[in-house]
């Protein structure tokens, strides 16, 4: 039954490409392109799978487009949306629809629109949902007035119609020096007012001290039963052997809001060699700030090395190779307690068509992964 309805999909699917492409040959102020994407897999396991499969053609016409949007998952129809976007009377408006082809039926229906009028900017969100009392609209006013910048946005529910939620931000900077400040409040139908957060982001501590740059961001966020302080420390340091390198901590601070201590948890940067060639380094003190510094939560290093291609075709390719190393050596079977690593490859073939490799190779029992992708544009 699933393929007889994945067959009928891709029938409407192929009518619908064939019904642009001819519109778009009547019309000489139309224009039709798309991209498709194929990823295959290589795995201990399995040498050859089809991992997923997209094709998403549009049609423009002057300020107006169409565009269908088609995945395919392990072989199977996964997604199927359609959407368009255009102007009417000074109103931007564009509207998606998202089918379950497998199943045949409705995922969820948004529409969007946005204007500006005496200098406000209004924007109109509303996204229905199969189950009525998740369907909401989200009204957004924003704006501008000596130098600060305001926005609020509004939640309601649309079946049945009633309030959800509200947030208003008012953002300045600070001209002595130069930081970002902002203040933010929040208010549900649950319970009323939730919180208030002030926050202050890249305050110039000092400029150059023994070569180092230091700034400070803090959150201070005020609700009904408590108040929390986020305080983040970071140091740049302009040395010239290496110059774009981050030394990222935080300042511990008593429930009197007294400075307590400084403690670092991580520093991170990169060392440009020349002709866009690239090292790149992180180290996370703290197994919490993994994620952050090296951007995978399991390893506390990362080292690697990126750089551009050149190619055939004038489009620049692209490779990059990445080691991510575990705290524990004692559960790395690798040199040092590396764990992982990764490596991207992505070079054009021609104008319209591009080859791309992603690996994953971890040391340890763990099966590796080949992911080989094509990109075809029109």
């Amino acid at each position: 039954m699933k393929g007889a309805i994945a067959l009928i999909w891709a029938c409407i699917l192929m009518a619908s490409i064939g019904y642009a492409a001819a519109a778009s040959s009547e019309g000489s102020d139309m224009s039709f392109n798309g991209i498709f994407e194929a990823t295959i897999t290589t795995t201990q396991s399995a040498p050859v799978a089809l991992e997923k499969m997209s094709i998403t053609p549009v049609i423009s016409w002057g300020q107006t487009s169409a565009q269908l949007d088609a995945r395919f998952l392990d072989g199977a129809f996964d997604s199927l949306s359609l959407s368009g976007a255009g102007s009417l009377a000074g109103i931007n408006m564009s509207s998606s629809l998202k089918l379950d082809p497998a199943a045949a039926e409705f995922v969820s229906w948004q529409l969007n629109a946005s204007f500006t009028l005496l200098d406000l900017s209004f924007t109109s969100a509303t996204n229905i949902v199969p189950v009525q009392t998740k369907s909401y609209t989200q009204v957004t006013v924003s704006g501008s007035a000596d130098e600060v910048d305001f926005q609020s946005s509004f939640k309601f529910g649309t079946c049945p119609v009633e309030f959800w939620e509200a947030n208003t931000c008012v953002s300045w900077i600070m001209f002595d020096c130069d930081a970002k400040m902002s203040i933010c409040s929040q208010f549900d139908d649950e319970i009323g007012f939730r919180n208030i957060t002030v926050s202050m982001k890249d305050l110039l501590l000092f400029d150059d001290f023994l070569g180092i740059h230091g700034s400070f961001n803090g959150v201070i966020t005020f609700a009904t039963d408590k108040k929390v302080f986020t305080p983040t420390l970071r140091l740049i340091p302009s040395w010239f052997f290496c110059s774009n390198i981050e030394l990222l901590g935080g300042v511990n601070i008593d429930p009197t809001l007294s400075i307590g201590s400084i403690s670092f948890y991580g520093v991170r940067g990169q060392v440009d060699v020349g002709d866009g060639l690239t090292f790149i380094f992180a180290e996370s003190l703290s197994a919490q700030k993994n994620s952050s510094i090296t951007g995978k939560a399991d390893y506390w290093e990362r080292l690697g090395v990126s750089s551009p291609l050149s190619t055939c075709c004038g489009s620049e390719g692209s490779f990059a190779v990445d080691a991510y190393f575990k705290c524990d050596s004692g559960s790395s079977d690798a040199l040092f307690g590396l764990g992982l690593v990764t490596g991207s490859f992505d070079f054009p073939l021609s104008e319209g068509f591009t080859f791309s490799v992603d690996a994953d190779l971890p040391t340890g029992s763990a099966g590796w992964q080949l992911a080989w992708t094509i990109r075809v544009l029109w």
